[in-house]
């Protein structure tokens, strides 16, 4: 996810800590786990706030999102494809071409069709 994004143009909303530097920190050591989940919750605290659970169309709720898909990654890896599938539904949501995200992640995971 951090390799897609780093291809994309997402911001998150301001009043959040960008979710993919707050993800490569966790990744390289640089934050605790504890540190990165209370960022975790801070991207549900935004949605919640503002009573956008079932919110699709904002583009700040989206992106918190994906920042949420982003930073829970790591957590229920026997639930992988299904976090993925989840984070691509939130790019399509964002109306981003997706065949360049399903290309990066083709080859990470070396894909055969």
């Amino acid at each position: 996810m951090i390799k897609v994004l780093e291809k994309l143009d997402i911001g998150f909303p301001d009043e959040l800590p960008n979710a993919l530097q707050v993800a490569s920190d966790f990744q390289h050591g640089n934050i605790s786990e504890e540190e990165y989940s209370k960022i975790l919750e801070k991207f549900w605290a935004y949605i919640d706030s503002r009573d956008a659970i079932r919110d699709f169309s904002s583009e700040a709720i989206l992106s918190s999102r994906i920042g949420i898909s982003l930073l829970s990654a790591n957590k229920g890896l026997d639930e992988v494809d299904q976090k993925l599938f989840w984070f691509f539904e939130l790019l399509d949501f964002l109306k981003i071409d997706l065949r360049e995200p399903m290309s990066l992640m083709k080859r990470h995971f070396e894909f055969e069709k």
